[in-house]
């Protein structure tokens, strides 16, 4: 028991210490608005390669674990490691809400968090790629030329292009996809059975991300924005977008650094009941032929296609725009939903991943 005990106490404080360093939450005031900020791992704090590590968690037995005061399902998916959507089915949890002393079965699989990219093969990929690049032996290739259907991301093609599909290619899958099911006329958190399933999906918006990312690259992902978000963060492939002089998100910055299939993420469109505070994603696709940036996705409004007025379309990327928010403090208090960050999967770049200096 004693040991046991240990154990518990030991596991918990390790996970709480290794969620304070990943997340970096910091709360920012603007006058009466709390607003939180995710500060992106910098160069100095990317993590080292340890030969000693081994790369996969063992296999962990089922057991049970009573829920405390202060615990979120994400809490408790983090102390035990094991995801939040493991822990919703193994309970058949309809809503993350949970009671104090409540018992709950933990998963006996005790499987990694995120099964994108293994940590050891993301931490070999960053030291790789802050490493002073050696002097070429041979003369270097001609640089490619760059996408022609979104120019300013052609930065980030070293390390994916070639590897999986180009730019163009995946603006035309993600694109054909999209548009087949914004046709079907499926409405915003309609249910919906996907070929091939048994069972009816909401089709709101981390439910059509992962049709499409499913349907599109074959790649699998958590049920919920917050869970797509803190895989990707926790793999080095999800980044905090900076703010320009205005408090607004940098647009340079994005035109700059954004790829055609990156997650879009937001925070506190509505009120979160989940940790971290993301609320909604969306799939960037790149610009059409007038400029405009496009996102794919399921809104309540504002799509191309859709013959139902919302659901999953394409849709205009505004990352300025207030997108939604909720109200605190007996209402006197409006927190505004915003555009955060931005997540890469590893079937976009496989190999090197985007490397951002903290503010």
């Amino acid at each position: 028991m004693r040991k046991s005990a240990f154990f518990c106490a030991w596991a918990s404080a390790r996970a709480c210490l290794l969620c304070g360093v990943a997340l970096g939450l910091a709360v920012v005031t603007a006058g009466a608005e709390e607003v939180r900020i995710y500060r992106p791992l910098g160069d100095s704090e990317a993590p080292q390669a340890e030969a000693a590590e081994p790369v996969a968690k063992a296999a962990v037995p089922a057991k049970i674990y009573t829920v405390e005061k202060g615990d979120t399902l994400w809490k408790i998916s983090r102390k035990c490691h094991v995801s939040v959507e493991a822990l919703r089915k193994a309970n058949h949890l309809a809503t993350d809400h949970i009671v104090v002393g409540t018992s709950l079965m933990l998963p006996a699989e005790g499987k990694s968090l995120s099964a994108a990219v293994p940590a050891e093969e993301v931490r070999r990929a960053e030291v790789v790629a802050s490493a002073p690049t050696p002097a070429p032996a041979a003369a270097p290739a001609a640089p490619a030329a760059g996408p022609t259907v979104v120019p300013a991301a052609a930065v980030l093609n070293a390390g994916g292009e070639g590897v999986g599909p180009t730019q163009a290619e995946l603006q035309r899958r993600f694109l054909t996809e999209t548009k087949s099911l914004a046709l079907s006329g499926v409405g915003y958190d309609q249910d919906w059975t996907p070929p091939g399933k048994d069972e009816a999906w909401d089709m709101d918006c981390s439910n059509t991300s992962r049709y499409l990312y499913q349907k599109v690259l074959g790649v699998s992902m958590q049920r919920t924005a917050s869970d797509q978000y803190y895989d990707l963060h926790q793999d080095g492939r999800a980044w905090d977008v900076p703010l320009d002089a205005s408090g607004q998100p940098d647009v340079a910055w994005l035109e700059t650094h954004l790829r055609v299939g990156d997650l879009l993420f937001w925070e506190n469109t509505y009120k979160p009941r989940r940790d971290p505070p993301i609320t909604h994603v969306m799939i960037y696709l790149g610009k059409n032929n007038r400029g405009q940036e496009l996102m794919a996705g399921s809104q309540t409004a504002g799509g191309f296609f859709n013959t139902s007025g919302s659901g999953p379309d394409v849709y205009l990327f505004k990352p300025t725009a207030s997108v939604g928010g909720y109200y605190k403090n007996l209402g006197f208090t409006h927190v505004t939903g915003r555009f955060v960050a931005i997540g890469r999967p590893a079937a976009i770049a496989p190999r090197a991943p985007l490397q951002i200096a903290a503010r």
